[in-house]
């Protein structure tokens, strides 16, 4: 087996130490070498993190107007079950991958990882560049996220609303809350609907609900029936309806979805 390319393991970044309650911070790291990025882990002493944006070059790969929960991205998560979550996207020699999060309720520590792939010829060279990241189209398209936790009340309903800012396809669904990950933690909280543009996702007739847990953080669900499957067109709303079903506890819940590849540009 050929030896894997010098400076082409993981992506690394800074460590952020005790970011303060509500700070917001950057994670950045500099390719040396050309890369194709693949799957993204932050760690966080925290469970309440938001990431606000996602940046390749300077080019946000965020596919809607809100943001995610930085619990997705943890090293446990079902996102990383397979590749549905895999950035997918080039990287040029010194070019940065930036993640921008607010810190939660208290100070917290935050690095990343991306995993890479070196870029090379078939004769084994270094590629001579990248393509440029302003054409890269719908490989942009890298996670569509419904906003940062709100808190679901006692035996309340929310819904969740974000707007696309490009054409994308709706993939792996995530939902989760804002404590240590256990199994179990969703089992009083139910999604209700699922629409766009006012078009129900969910199989089920009207009043029909399926449990958030189905698609929680710690998920053993398989790829295929966790995939929205579903195109989103530029300036369309998304919106995701949970009901807490506990008549005494509160929850902040949070969700994104990861994006398919697409053909719709």
């Amino acid at each position: 087996m050929a030896n894997r390319n010098a400076q082409g393991y993981f992506l690394g970044s800074n460590y952020a130490v005790g970011v303060g309650i509500g700070a917001n911070q950057i994670l950045t790291g500099t390719a040396q070498v050309p890369l194709l990025l693949e799957e993204l882990v932050l760690d966080s002493t925290a469970d309440d993190g938001i990431i606000t944006a996602i940046r390749l070059a300077g080019q946000n790969l965020f596919a809607s107007n809100s943001s995610v929960p930085l619990k997705i991205f943890k090293s446990y998560s079902f996102a990383h079950r397979d590749s549905s979550s895999s950035l997918s996207v080039p990287i040029d020699r010194n070019q940065t991958f930036q993640v921008s999060l607010t810190n939660g309720a208290a100070a917290a520590d935050y690095v990343m990882s991306v995993g890479t792939t070196p870029l090379i010829n078939p004769d084994g060279s270094e590629v001579a560049s990248t393509p440029d990241v302003n054409q890269l189209g719908s490989l942009l398209n890298y996670v569509f996220g419904f906003g940062g936790y709100q808190n679901v009340g006692a035996a309340a309903t929310v819904t969740f609303t974000a707007t696309a800012l490009r054409n994308c396809t709706l993939g792996k669904l995530i939902i989760c809350n804002d404590q240590p990950a256990a199994f179990g933690a969703l089992s009083d909280i139910t999604i209700d609907s699922i629409q766009v543009n006012n078009i129900e996702l969910l199989s089920s007739a009207a009043g029909e609900v399926i449990p958030a847990e189905t698609l929680g953080i710690l998920s053993m669900i398989d790829l295929d029936d966790s995939l929205v499957a579903y195109n989103v067109e530029l300036n369309s709303t998304v919106s995701i309806t949970v009901t807490n079903r506990n008549a005494a506890v509160a929850q902040n819940i949070s969700m994104a979805a990861f994006c398919l590849p697409s053909f719709v540009e």
